[in-house]
């Protein structure tokens, strides 16, 4: 059985582990690297959302990263929303539907990605949204 304390880990971590899957494993919301355009409206409800649910406490206020938890930048080539929305929604079962994902990493964190899915899928678009377009 896997330790789920390492095995689990923070978002920006995740998806630059699937680098070398992403690509060609689009959804519906497309493919990773299309652009992503957040409104002013996703920016407003994203860092609300962004500072409501302590996400700086592990990826930093701006989200430049910790040794909690790594930065989320330059996420797009990697991601696409509907995937990142999914991901955010729970993290541990999103890596459970692919069993190469610990594979796929390079750095793990003691700390696990909690799950969002309290987060409205609205509220989750918004953020993803804004984390795509950083």
């Amino acid at each position: 059985m896997r330790n789920r304390s390492r095995r689990t880990f923070s978002v920006l971590t995740a998806m630059t582990a699937l680098a070398s899957i992403a690509v060609g494993c689009g959804g519906p919301g497309g493919d990773p690297g299309d652009a992503v355009v957040a409104s002013p409206a996703d920016v407003e409800t994203a860092r609300a959302v962004y500072d409501n649910q302590s996400c700086g406490m592990c990826h930093g206020p701006a989200g430049e990263g910790t040794d909690l938890a790594p930065a989320l930048e330059d996420l797009a080539g990697y991601w696409d929303e509907d995937r990142l929305v999914r991901y955010l929604e729970d993290p541990v079962a999103f890596q459970d539907a692919d069993p190469s994902f610990d594979a796929r990493r390079d750095t793990v964190y003691d700390q696990e990605m909690p799950p969002y899915g309290h987060v409205p899928e609205p509220d989750r678009r918004s953020l993803a949204r804004w984390l795509l377009t950083r």
